[in-house]
């Protein structure tokens, strides 16, 4: 993958596609108090709880599919124990 966005790098600025890259060498100085204020749950803070509940459904058809899942991949892997004998767990 990583040869595909050199290459892309390189391809995009001849074709007028995107600006050639502006590196800048040195260290960076994070700015943590920004960071800290607009981006995580102590500076914006929690969702309101009606986010939580119209997530609700979403959630329910994830366990229901992932729940489908599990239980066809044991009957699976407990049909391949009864054909492959030589192999044990």
């Amino acid at each position: 993958m990583f040869p595909i966005i050199v290459l892309a790098i390189i391809l995009a600025p001849m074709f007028s596609e995107a600006p050639w890259p502006d590196i800048q060498w040195g260290i960076t100085k994070p700015d943590f108090v920004t960071m800290f204020t607009e981006y995580t749950v102590f500076g914006v803070g929690l969702p309101p709880m009606t986010m939580y509940l119209t997530a609700i459904p979403t959630v329910l058809a994830a366990y229901i599919v992932l729940f489908g899942d599990v239980l066809q991949s044991k009957s699976i892997l407990e049909e391949a124990d009864e054909a492959r004998q030589d192999e044990k767990n």
